[in-house]
């Protein structure tokens, strides 16, 4: 009968290593959720992906890189409607003050407690907003005026003015989308170092479960050859060990009821981050979706330079036809001029034979008179002629210069033009690149919530087992200590 007893103590011991494994367990597992929390709602590394996200957008076009403003520019050179130039007119006005917001948003928000994030500061706020600001006085003060003036050839030269400025910008912007791209990786790297940090604690609590069972089996081993040896001296240990045991589950219940709530609130927060990362993800994806329209629509700008280049190419085809045609008249008005010189000669000539013919050839010399007449108001008109086409010829060539130019500068910025999409398809490569990591994010961070939730399973039910285990335990002190006294 005292050996069941006892045999039911070492029960009893063993039940207890076993709660004070399942607290260990927990604890790991609150520090694990201490490193999950730096990725929730407010954490640092969601405040960056933030920040990262909406850097990225607002650097492509529109607001804050002034590429459409400056297709703006261009557009308003080829515009002769009004109605199209107004509606140009109030459609930089709209992405200039739509500039002007957003860097007075990024200077009030964008943090600079890090050397990074000074330089970031300093990209956006300084080297990419001072050619932009130039960019919007001078077409404020002498661009626009230009062209509402009519004045295309001034407007040119101050087109050149912004061209520079734009490319200053470019370069700049450029700059902070890669520094922006840098601090996302980084971010997205800190995320998996947290995550890859909780994997290692887990093993390593597995490797503790392993330990501490060996130790509960070697327990159990030593506590039999203790009892073959004498039941008697084991029973006040056994006694002391059942008090410390009630104790530890009175406290495995309170810490129970904590970790509870602490897994509780934990899960909302997992849930609430998930929700935010999702609203992330939807935005990045938009903002990709925008990059891709925009070069669209930088392909299509292309299309119509070159469908502007080709008129011109065709216009100039026929000045220079309208040149040769000019050229063959005034051979013909050459042609005319001697004809009519001869003419005159002739008429001479024949008013000479009339005067000898005396009054037979009056009739004859009238005739002559008015021929010869007609013959100096025809070499007259042929010279009036000659010149006037001499001077269109002199219009043409400078026509089919000013042609030739304007298809030098078409060019040019149909080559420019396939720069800014070859910049824009990088930038959206980098903005999938990073959905893609946002869309690993929410993964993870799902993962975890689902873990959470299984914690918080497991804890109530350890809570229900240690107020059993409890009533037992008591029960079982109670009647160990009648019999022993007994």
């Amino acid at each position: 009968m005292s050996f069941n007893r006892v045999f039911l103590m070492t029960i009893l011991v063993s039940c207890v290593l076993a709660l004070v494994l399942s607290a260990s367990s927990i604890y790991l597992f609150l520090s694990q959720s201490k490193e999950a929390k730096q990725i929730e709602v407010n954490g640092p590394v969601y405040k960056k992906i933030v920040q990262g996200k909406d850097l990225i957008a607002d650097v492509l076009p529109p607001p804050e890189y002034i590429i459409e403003s400056y297709l703006v520019a261009l557009q308003l050179l080829q515009l002769s409607d009004k109605t199209e130039l107004e509606e140009a007119l109030t459609k930089y006005q709209q992405l200039k003050k739509d500039y002007y917001d957003r860097h007075t948003y990024w200077n009030n928000e964008l943090p600079k407690t890090t050397q990074d994030e000074e330089k970031l500061r300093k990209s956006l706020l300084d080297l990419s907003y001072d050619p932009a600001d130039k960019f919007y006085k001078v077409m404020d003060q002498s661009y626009l005026p230009s062209i509402k003036e009519g004045k295309m050839e001034e407007a040119r030269k101050y087109l050149l003015t912004l061209k520079e400025e734009y490319t200053k910008h470019r370069i700049a912007i450029e700059e902070v989308v890669r520094q922006s791209s840098d601090r996302n990786s980084n971010d997205e790297s800190m995320a998996k170092e947290i995550i890859l940090s909780a994997e290692k604690k887990n093993q390593f609590f597995i490797i503790i479960l392993a330990i501490v069972g060996g130790i509960i089996l070697a327990l159990n081993l030593v506590t039999f050859i203790f009892i073959s040896r004498g039941v008697r001296r084991l029973s006040c240990s056994i006694i002391s060990s059942t008090d410390k045991a009630f104790e530890v589950t009175n406290s495995v219940m309170a810490n129970g009821n904590t970790i509870q709530a602490s897994t509780t609130k934990q899960s909302n927060a997992l849930q609430s981050t998930s929700a935010t990362i999702e609203e992330i993800t939807s935005n990045m994806k938009n903002t990709t979706e925008n990059v891709l329209r925009v070069s669209k629509l930088t392909e299509d700008s292309v299309e119509m330079s070159n469908q502007g280049a080709q008129l011109i190419n065709l216009t100039k085809n026929s000045m220079g036809e309208i040149a040769d045609s000019a050229k063959k008249i005034s051979q013909i008005i050459s042609l005319v001029n001697d004809i009519a010189f001869q003419t005159n000669i002739l008429a001479i000539n024949a008013a000479i034979e009339a005067a000898k013919a005396s009054e037979h050839g009056k009739g004859f010399a009238v005739v002559a008179i008015e021929v010869r007449d007609l013959a100096q108001r025809t070499a007259e008109s042929a010279k009036d002629i000659r010149g006037l086409i001499e001077l269109s010829l002199q219009k043409v060539d400078q026509g089919q210069k000013i042609v030739e130019e304007t298809n030098k500068k078409t060019q040019e910025i149909v080559v420019k033009i396939t720069e800014i999409q070859q910049l824009i398809n990088q930038v959206s490569t980098g903005a999938q690149e990073q959905y893609s990591a946002v869309s690993n994010i929410n993964s993870a961070i799902s993962e975890l919530d689902l873990a959470n939730q299984e914690l918080n399973s497991i804890v109530n039910q350890l809570a229900t087992s240690s107020e059993e285990m409890n009533k037992e335990i008591g029960y079982i002190n109670k009647t160990i200590k009648d019999k022993f006294a007994a």
